[in-house]
């Protein structure tokens, strides 16, 4: 655990906890690595890996930096080989889904599993258009509002409010717009056919508004790839909100991939 530099000059904060099939975290605009605090209990079975994207939490940012999905799907690769972990699960939460579609794309073969909570292809629905232009907003102009309504909607008590809200402070407005501009303009609809891995999906049934990305998955990805759970009495904010099920959930589709 700890911070490593990558071959790019990166520096990138990691936590990598267990042994078994390795699962790594992608966390969304603004959050970090805690905001998986809860599936830190995983690690009982799997080896879990969270970390901070560029310009989030104590992953480091050059002021004249760019910032683009294959980018960071890049930079998950570069953390992989420095880890020496030849395949895993990507799971991505959010807009971090983003990032993970675009690594079993891109690099299939590193690829053992694909897992989406709250995952989309593509912005394609008002709603969540009108979130992700109020995020970029927000966070070059008041970021410390969009910090506090984040880790209001993630906590589970107060511990998590502090925490999330304190990591959301240290993100880089700049890193932080641009994240949520790069997934904003992301698109790999036509491209879910070639997905060659067994993919996972999470959705609350009380996030109505992501519904319709759910049956976008189901016309483009191999049907005997994809798997879903609707998550009871849940929003979007499932991985820590609704982390027993999660885990559950989660783990028990790994227990099927290895037992294949």
């Amino acid at each position: 655990m700890g911070n490593v530099t990558l071959p790019n000059g990166l520096s990138v904060y990691y936590e990598d906890r267990g042994i078994g099939l390795p699962i790594v975290f992608i966390h969304p605009p603004g959050m970090s690595h805690v905001v998986f605090k809860y599936q830190r209990s995983l690690a009982q079975e799997f080896r879990v890996i969270t970390y901070d994207i560029r310009g989030h939490g104590g992953s480091s940012w050059e002021d004249s930096a760019s910032l683009s999905i294959p980018m960071l799907a890049s930079d998950l690769l570069a953390l992989l080989d420095h880890l020496t972990i030849n395949r895993a699960v990507i799971c991505g939460y959010s807009a971090g889904g983003s990032i993970a579609q675009e690594f079993a794309l891109s690099y299939p073969e590193r690829t053992e599993a694909l897992v989406l909570s709250g995952g989309f292809p593509e912005v394609n629905t008002t709603i969540l258009s009108k979130q992700f232009q109020l995020g970029m907003i927000m966070a070059e102009k008041c970021p410390n509002v969009l910090g506090k309504l984040l880790s209001w909607t993630h906590k589970n008590n107060q511990n998590d409010r502090e925490t999330l809200y304190a990591y959301d402070m240290k993100c880089n407005r700049i890193a932080w717009r641009m994240y949520y501009d790069a997934s904003y303009h992301y698109n790999c609809t036509e491209q879910l056919k070639a997905i060659q891995v067994p993919t996972l999906l999470f959705y609350g049934d009380r996030s109505f508004y992501m519904h319709p990305y759910y049956h976008i998955y189901k016309k483009h990805v191999p049907a005997h790839l994809l798997h879903a759970v609707i998550v009871p009495k849940s929003l979007h904010q499932i991985p820590i909100r609704k982390h027993d099920y999660f885990n559950k959930k989660l783990a028990e589709f790994l227990s099927g991939l290895q037992a294949i």
